[in-house]
């Protein structure tokens, strides 16, 4: 069914006002156009941030490195603590 409206909603993006202003057609093409904004602004996004991405790699791999692989499998090995208002989960990695 969406595929038919998508379809529907780029078949009459070019036809006539009054063709158009039918509510699904209308709200089809603002998904359309919406997808198109989220899209540009996820690349943009991504642009702005691969310097900061690059910094924290590089500061994880100087951790890693510095706690050594014996550290690194003893702390893969500890369970984790998840507090959530008053109850409290551990979860066992084994």
């Amino acid at each position: 069914m969406r595929a038919l409206v998508f379809r529907a909603a780029v078949a009459n993006a070019t036809r006539s006002a009054a063709v158009t202003s039918s509510p699904i057609v209308t709200i089809s093409w603002n998904i359309v156009t919406s997808n198109r904004l989220r899209a540009s602004r996820c690349r943009s996004l991504r642009s702005k941030l691969q310097p900061l991405f690059a910094a924290i790699e590089e500061m994880a791999a100087a951790t890693r490195e510095a706690l050594g692989e014996a550290r690194l499998a003893w702390m893969r090995g500890l369970g984790v603590r998840v507090e959530k208002n008053s109850l409290t989960f551990f979860l066992s990695q084994s």
